[in-house]
């Protein structure tokens, strides 16, 4: 039987036997989220920089999941994962997170925890970052919450309520006052609702922001952590000691109100610490894994990961053995005693019985990871195969967690049977960009390549004409009204013979983005241009192959990495130029395949062998 289907039927008889639960015992469930917190960042996980004593405390009284894993290495499919029970790639018409100010989001037809659960009984919350849409029907109020505080977008500014760039933070549906530092006001939320008396038990999703950036702390929480001398990594550790705190306030509300000796309470993070450039570098610590979040080594998907639940879950508990996000719908429906969901299977296990101590761990087949065109990941047992664009390997993760080891060689027959497995359940996943059932929307190359900005105000993007230093991380999957805003970005460049001066000023990039987005714009235009059929915008993206080729040829590597920042070392500045070489070559061969032109691949391929030449093959991002 193939291992997609052995899945699938595990999955089937683990949710219909989700044990009941009386009225009576019905935990309240308080599910925390840190958003990018490193593997490394807690003291329960090895930190030594600083005490996050509260955090750890929640492992000292229940389960640490030394080997918990998330569906994505990046916020927003991540959490459509932990939501609904169902692989982002099963459910998700788009890769990555949904564009910011577009109408993507969390397709309607697929149900939250919070949906199962209020029809349940149960009484609902959503506080802090939500990132699945921005549409009134995407709404955290429309997906099962009673009552929502936070914003709707990928970041926020922790001290301002209105963030130019990333949206007001709201209540309910309308625009809210902050009046303290971002990560204390969602936890004095939280408290509120924890201790409004109400009949029924609660369910309050709290997903903190922090510590994703923007890196900004409270000066006394700044001067906690004087002593480290990095300023990004300083910066990161007093929003963890912040985030510390503030969960310590909310469990002190559970003990305060006496709802303690009955709660579930699960933590983990959406994904790894933000270390490569372009993912929104935090600072965080993944240690002592390699990679970071936008990447599928352990550092990305591998997270902080904790449960207690008094008098149910033993405390002081320590496994490793591999857990998912994907099984906290399954578990916490089963703790509230509420009814498998109608439909398809879900996707993860009840822990539930183990958890208790009555029975081992459930026994678990392959876990399956896909990010963009170039990454993929398998776990099966302890092996692990995956490939991060150019890299690739085999490693035994429970003996090797920072996968430096390369056992494809000793063992090919493993890897090619976890690659065979990945195909099989990839061959199930959704195609990207295509809501399910229905027509793909015109490709926006086909309707304008040169059209006005739509989300961004005029004023502040004409005086910068084509730089991207406007452009942040979750705008840069190419399709939809993003591609707009790049296309005038680099239009003029490219069309008014400049391409080659332009791109190459360090400028390009600003604090946050190179050839990465220089590369996935020009892969997105290249798809839309040629599948649209419209002759025009195969002309324009041509002619933008044709200079991106040129510098290909020239350099062997894109020259538009700004070289003239100051790196922590060496190895970044290498890292970084081998980052935009891959996604440029992404773009490049997709052009290839869609032209059918056999010298454009050729270009590519030798220009590869430039690349190899200066840097040498196998080095690790």
């Amino acid at each position: 039987m193939k291992p997609r289907l052995l899945a699938i039927l595990g999955a089937a008889l683990c949710a219909r036997a989700l044990p009941a639960a009386s009225a009576e015992t019905r935990p309240d469930i308080l599910l925390i989220v840190a958003d990018d917190l490193g593997y490394g960042d807690l003291s329960a996980q090895g930190c030594r920089d600083f005490k996050t004593p509260h955090l750890d405390a929640i492992a000292d009284g229940g389960m640490r999941f030394t080997a918990g894993y998330v569906t994505a290495p990046v916020c927003g499919p991540s959490r459509a994962a932990l939501l609904t029970g169902h692989h982002s790639c099963r459910i998700l018409p788009f890769d990555g997170n949904p564009p910011p100010g577009s109408d993507a989001g969390l397709p309607l037809e697929h149900r939250t925890i919070a949906d199962h659960l209020k029809a349940a009984g149960y009484r609902t919350a959503a506080l802090g970052k939500w990132h699945l849409g921005e549409t009134a029907s995407h709404h955290p109020m429309s997906r099962g919450f009673d009552e929502f505080f936070g914003f709707l977008s990928g970041m926020h500014d922790y001290f301002s309520a209105i963030d130019p760039k990333w949206g007001p933070l709201l209540r309910g549906r309308a625009r809210a006052e902050l009046k303290d530092y971002l990560t204390f006001a969602l936890a004095d939320e939280a408290c509120a609702f924890i201790s409004r008396p109400a009949p029924e038990p609660f369910f309050l999703y709290l997903a903190f922001n922090a510590p994703h950036v923007p890196l900004q702390a409270p000066d006394d929480y700044l001067a906690k952590v004087a002593h480290i001398g990095d300023a990004r990594r300083r910066a990161c550790a007093a929003m963890v000691l912040a985030l510390d705190d503030a969960v310590g306030r909310v469990l002190a509300a559970l003990r305060e109100t006496g709802r303690d000796r009955n709660a579930l309470v699960v933590f983990l993070s959406d994904n790894g610490a933000a270390l490569i450039r372009g993912s929104a570098e935090n600072g965080g610590s993944n240690a002592p894994l390699r990679g970071s979040k936008a990447q599928l080594w352990e550092g990305g998907i591998r997270v902080p990961f904790l449960a207690s639940w008094p008098g149910r879950i033993a405390p002081g508990g320590v496994t490793d053995a591999p857990v998912s996000a994907l099984d906290v719908v399954p578990t916490l429906l089963a703790a509230a005693g509420a009814p498998p969901p109608p439909g398809p299977a879900l996707d993860g296990l009840n822990l539930l019985p183990w958890l208790e101590g009555k029975g081992a761990p459930p026994a678990r087949g392959q876990l399956f990871w896909k990010f963009g065109a170039g990454q993929m990941a398998v776990r099966g047992g302890d092996m692990k195969l995956v490939r991060v664009n150019a890299d690739r390997g085999l490693f035994d993760v429970r003996r090797d967690a920072g996968e430096a080891a390369d056992l494809a060689a000793a063992h090919p027959e493993i890897a090619r049977d976890l690659e065979a497995a990945w195909r099989d359940w990839n061959a199930g996943n959704l195609a990207v960009a295509t809501a399910p059932g229905a027509k793909p929307p015109a490709p926006p190359a086909a309707r304008d390549l040169g059209g006005r900005f739509r989300f961004l105000p005029l004023g502040e993007v004409e005086p910068r004409g084509w730089l991207l230093d406007q452009i942040r991380t979750d705008a840069t999957t190419g399709y939809g009204p993003v591609l707009d805003k790049l296309t005038d970005r680099i239009d003029p460049a490219v069309f008014d013979s400049r391409a080659r001066t332009e791109l190459a000023k360090p400028k390009i990039g600003g604090d946050w983005w190179n050839g990465e987005t220089t590369g996935n714009w020009f892969d997105g235009l290249v798809r839309a241009a040629y599948l649209s059929g419209d002759p025009a915008a195969r002309t324009r993206a041509d002619a933008l192959a044709a200079q991106f080729l040129k510098m290909q040829e020239e350099d062997g590597y894109l020259g538009i990495y700004p070289k003239a920042r100051r790196f922590e070392s060496p190895v970044v500045s290498q890292n970084g130029e081998l980052w935009t070489q891959a996604c440029l070559f992404r773009g490049l061969l997709a052009y290839a395949e869609l032209s059918g032109r056999a010298d454009v691949t050729g270009a590519v391929a030798r220009a590869a062998k430039l690349m190899i030449s200066k840097y040498g093959p196998g080095r690790p991002y």
